[in-house]
């Protein structure tokens, strides 16, 4: 299942109650706004608890990516891209830039969130990603299943 949150307010204790179970995390962030990297670090927060909880009981850690988004806006960048790398890296999360209008490393990104969980030997189960984006329009479900 692939969850996108799209980084609205309301859905936080419900985010909380049913997806940090999740096997991967796409946290997005919006290049050409200064505050929205630091607005995931409340995600990044709970998904580290729920980090240490998996590795304590023998479990496998979620995989993380972060991703700045609007990579094509570069006249309204605020957010520089080794700011965004050195955040990722101090949570020890994949990086990559992003642009949604111009599919720019959107195939690349999804595979580096999903193709380490392929390996998984629950291969054949469902397997669950999250996008956790600052900003957005809508949130959406879209079931996943490997085949």
């Amino acid at each position: 299942m692939l969850t996108d949150t799209a980084g609205q307010e309301e859905y936080r204790g419900l985010w909380a109650a049913s997806n940090l179970r999740s096997d991967a995390f796409l946290l997005v962030y919006d290049i050409t706004n200064a505050n929205s990297l630091d607005a995931l670090d409340y995600f990044m927060d709970m998904i580290d608890m729920e980090t240490e909880q998996r590795l304590d009981n023998g479990g496998v850690p979620p995989v993380k990516i972060v991703a700045g988004n609007k990579c094509d806006l570069q006249g309204a960048r605020q957010i520089k891209s080794p700011q965004g790398l050195e955040w990722a890296r101090k949570r020890k999360c994949g990086f990559m830039e992003t642009s949604a209008r111009e599919m720019v490393n959107i195939e690349e990104t999804f595979a580096r969130t999903c193709n380490p969980l392929l390996t998984l030997e629950h291969r054949s189960s469902p397997i669950a990603c999250c996008i956790l984006p600052y900003y957005g329009p809508s949130l959406a479900e879209i079931d996943l299943r490997i085949q």
